[in-house]
């Protein structure tokens, strides 16, 4: 097989790998299964995804489309070869203001086409948590919706038409099609009228069935929008676009989307209801809801104490009020500021004369951009700041969003949770009240065989639970691989046959992304963790606060918030675009070699030295990841180990024994500094891989050390009770003294009595190239 894709990559422009490590890291995605693939595709153009299709096509290898990789029940993972749209097909490739319509590739990330909108007032309405990394190909396969939903509908509500490749290479151009059409001899066949006609003859056969065994919320992603379809069949026509929605790709493959835009809302507010009693307080949901909010969103106590103790909203939750059980964030907006305030005026007033009705002890209001931002920051960063819990047990996500009626979802919560606790355990909650559909984490241990099984049983009986409450087992992260073998369960089955004979025409061969929607069984044998996880033993040299190095991998859920372009975390994403140059792709790596699939051979491998390389060190990822994964520390204990098997580069050494060589040449700063820009000086730096694009930094005349020394005891201050010990780095001992001289004299200023310590290497270079002893 290595010799037909070697054929394959010479025939597209993209990139085709298959490396262990490239496998690796598109091995998981945000949910809790793994699935190996054979080969990992990165498309530059249409013709490329033609040409793996028709490869596919021939080979009979499976194909499964990717965006970001956000997905939370195993979605955009498969065994055969996966096509990752995010690094090359990503242009927005126009936008019509008149006609109210973008036409983007599936690689276009959901922020990148609103930054595009907004100049222009207009948005893309359905907007996920994960606007930052998201693409619209990835919503399109996941029918994704997002806090705003009550306005804007989910995908399938937004998508006018879309150009589908079937996994025999056609191509099909999905637009509205009218039924009067399809029996006529003049109708193309190259737009497959045997799809139609068995999308009609379903229609047909099974209307009242659809309309009885669909669930009647706004929220349903499971199964195939059979019902959507059925809507268009007696309107007299049909879009296949509608059944792609949600579709996870199994149908066939999106190259272009043509979206409808709106206008985003002008002025907006938010209300912070404060609950004493989160599942008593979300009875007030019906009443708030008659209020026509732009959104309705809960958060319960698990995900404000995660956010109090999270690095990037450590001290921004000022706007709550005592310790609240859980809030509901209540969003208006409207076209003039005065319209607003009434608005929220009205609300308060009202719901302030029955606040002990539904357990609501306060209520605060925002509307200033910037306050806004923080609430919702702490809304986004939910199933993040979840996962940070520093334990065995994690929130995980297996029936995480179940929707139901909004009108019952007080009494369903209530349900849920006592099924839960009835078996002492802990669960996070949040998401979308007002359309019924909450996320529930419950903290479970994977690793442990009585908490596999609670986490199947509670599959059955909360599903069952969900549909008596005339809900949908998935309200918006779809089936994948965790949730498609409830599906039979859910729409019954004459339905589930409906959706086996629809994708029998069209994928024949099953080759689309096999084994999600319809499925029989749950794959135990694909969870990341299970019981038969064991953990690689390395005696590391950073103490990882009483952790493994295997835990402070595993920290890392793969929500892919090291995707997003803005921001300290990730630069050598940012840099390239490329998934392998993201925090998660290193943290991914090293989890595979360090539970149970490794070994200390591994670990010095220099495929996943590849894979480590690009890591800057910045910490930005322990500052910006929800989970907050220190992937600056792991690098150094991993060069640590990985040199104990190869051969340190000379350029490790210079890094690393900066201090050293800026001692020898700073009593020859003058002559120093006209050889180190030099050309001839720079060609010999690139022979130990230093680029000669960089400027060196420069050696002061003095070093800081002889400066202060030399001040005769200025900066002595024995009255005063504030002893100051300064120590100082290399750098402003040897390059910017100037820097520690200011700091120095405003201490002094301050009435400081300042000491200096001898001068000594932080050991922040040694540490950075692996040199740890």
């Amino acid at each position: 097989m290595q010799a037909k894709l070697q054929e394959l990559r010479q025939r597209i422009a993209g990139e085709l790998k298959w490396d262990d490590f490239s496998l690796r890291l598109y091995s998981i995605d945000a949910s809790i299964m793994q699935v190996m693939p054979l080969a990992v595709c990165l498309p530059k153009h249409k013709a490329d995804v033609e040409e793996i299709i028709r490869f596919s096509f021939a080979e009979k290898i499976p194909l499964t489309a990717r965006g970001a990789g956000t997905g939370l029940a195993g979605s955009c993972i498969g065994e055969g070869i996966i096509i990752d749209f995010s690094k090359y097909m990503n242009q927005i490739i126009s936008i019509d203001y008149e006609k109210e319509e973008a036409i983007v590739q599936p690689g276009v990330v959901q922020d990148q086409l609103n930054k595009e909108l907004q100049e222009k007032g207009y948005r893309f309405g359905p907007d996920t948590s994960t606007g930052n990394r998201a693409t619209i190909g990835g919503m399109l396969g996941n029918n994704s919706s997002g806090a705003h939903s009550m306005r804007f509908g989910k995908t399938v509500d937004n998508v006018i038409s879309t150009d589908l490749f079937l996994s025999d290479g056609s191509c099909i151009n999905c637009v509205d099609v009218e039924l009067e059409k399809l029996d006529s001899a003049l109708f193309r066949k190259d737009q497959h009228p045997d799809i139609y006609k068995k999308l009609r003859e379903i229609c047909e056969s099974l209307g009242d069935e659809i309309d009885s065994r669909y669930p009647k919320i706004q929220r349903r992603v499971s199964g195939y929008n059979l019902d959507e379809m059925l809507k268009q069949y007696k309107q007299g026509y049909l879009n296949l676009s509608q059944i792609l929605c949600g579709a996870e790709g199994t149908l066939g493959i999106c190259t272009e989307i043509k979206l409808k835009i709106c206008k985003a809302p002008v002025h907006r507010g938010i209300c912070i209801l404060h609950l004493k009693d989160l599942f008593q307080g979300l009875q007030a949901v019906p009443e708030i809801l008659e209020y026509e909010p732009l959104a309705l969103e809960l958060i319960d106590h698990h995900v404000i104490q995660m956010g109090a103790q999270s690095h990037s909203l450590k001290g921004e939750l000022g706007w709550l009020e005592g310790e609240p059980d859980g809030i509901l964030m209540v969003e208006f907006d409207a076209k003039d500021e005065k319209a607003l305030e009434k608005k929220i005026s009205d609300f308060i007033k009202d719901k302030e004369k029955g606040l002990k009705k539904h357990s609501l002890y306060h209520i605060s209001q925002c509307t200033d951009a910037q306050g806004m931002a923080k609430v919702w920051e702490l809304r986004k960063a939910g199933l993040g700041l979840l996962m940070a819990r520093r334990k065995t047990d994690r929130a995980v996500a297996f029936l995480e969003d179940i929707a139901v009626p909004p009108e019952k979802l007080g009494d369903f919560m209530e349900q849920y949770q006592k099924k839960i606790s009835d078996h002492g355990k802990e669960a996070g909650f949040y998401g979308h009240a007002g359309v019924g559909c909450v996320h529930v984490r419950p903290m479970l241990d994977l690793q442990k065989e009585d908490d596999i099984k609670l986490m199947r049983q509670w599959m059955d009986e909360i599903s069952d639970l969900a549909i008596s409450f005339g809900g949908a087992i998935s309200g918006e992260h779809g089936d994948g691989l965790v949730r498609s073998a409830l599906n039979k369960k859910l729409f019954g089955e004459k339905i589930y046959q409906a959706f086996k004979e629809l994708k029998d025409v069209f994928d024949p061969d099953g080759l689309m992304n096999p084994g999600k929607i319809i499925r029989d069984e749950f794959p135990e044998d694909c969870l990341r963790i299970s019981p038969k996880t064991s953990e690689l033993n390395i005696s590391s040299m950073f103490g990882f606060n009483g952790e493994s190095m295997a835990f402070a991998a595993g920290m890392c859920n793969g929500n892919a918030a090291c995707r997003k372009p803005t921001g300290t975390m990730c630069p050598s994403f940012q840099a390239t675009g490329d998934e392998k140059d993201t925090t998660r792709a290193r943290a991914m790596n090293l989890q595979e070699i360090l539970y149970n699939k490794g070994n200390i051979r591994d670990f010095a491998d220099p495929g996943l030295y590849q894979v480590m390389d690009l890591c800057m060190q910045c910490r930005g990822c322990k500052s910006e990841c929800p989970s907050h994964v220190d992937m600056a520390k792991m690098k150094s204990e991993f060069l640590y180990h990985y040199f104990k098997h190869h051969k340190t580069p000379v350029r490790n050494y210079v890094f690393a024994e900066v201090d050293r060589l800026f001692a020898l040449a700073s009593p020859f700063s003058f002559i120093a500094n006209k050889v180190i820009n030099q050309d001839w000086h720079k060609n010999l730096l690139g022979k130990v891989s230093i680029t000669g694009e960089r400027h060196l930094p420069e050696f002061a005349k003095q070093r800081f050390s002889k400066w202060f020394n030399k001040q005769d005891g200025r900066f002595n201050n024995s009255n005063s009770t504030n002893n100051v010990l300064i120590f100082i780095d290399t750098f402003n001992e040897f390059n910017t003294p100037e820097i520690a001289q200011a700091a120095v004299e405003v201490l002094h200023k301050a009435g400081c009595h300042i000491e200096l310590a001898p001068y000594s290497c932080c050991g922040r270079s040694a540490i950075s190239k692996g040199r740890l002893d």
